[in-house]
């Protein structure tokens, strides 16, 4: 199972529609928030499952704040993290994943892409595609890959400036 994980897009699609068409053999869609209004363009645009959470700037969105999905036997929990205290550490999202029997969480808000396993917890931060804030300042969003046996594997990818 191959699913693609992307952040903080803020009203802009540009860099989101580069991504589809790179990444044309995903399995799933996960946005983990700051879509600011783009929530039918982009599942008009997907062909996949999606999943996608309000973020800080999603003042008006009916999205859910949080998503807990299981994907091929997989708990996963999505938020965009900001009530999570991201900025400072991940450690927040490890206890709530823990507290709902969640394998891996997926989240946005600092616009810097971070991979982190804790304790058998996989958590990913895609980055922004259109707004990063990481040294280089490269568009980013992430692949992650869940095996048969339920493995989770995943890397962070990089739209050129």
């Amino acid at each position: 199972m191959k699913i693609l994980v992307v952040s903080d897009t803020h009203g802009r699609t540009y860099n989101l529609d580069k991504v589809l068409e790179i990444e044309r053999d995903i399995d799933f869609f996960i946005h983990c928030g700051d879509v600011v209004g783009d929530e039918d363009y982009i599942a008009t645009k997907v062909r996949v499952p999606l999943i996608i959470v309000a973020g800080n700037n999603d003042y008006f969105s009916g999205l859910s704040k949080e998503v807990i999905h299981t994907i091929m036997g997989v708990r996963i929990l999505v938020t965009h993290g900001h009530r999570y205290g991201v900025y400072t550490s991940p450690m927040n999202l490890y206890y709530k994943a823990l507290e709902n029997n969640c394998k891996a969480v997926f989240y946005g808000h600092t616009h810097v892409p971070k991979i982190d396993e804790v304790n058998g917890v996989f958590l990913m931060n895609p980055g922004s595609l259109e707004l990063p804030r990481q040294i280089g300042h490269k568009p980013s969003y992430g692949i992650v890959n869940i095996d048969a046996n339920g493995n989770i594997s995943g890397e962070i990818k990089y739209l050129p400036k």
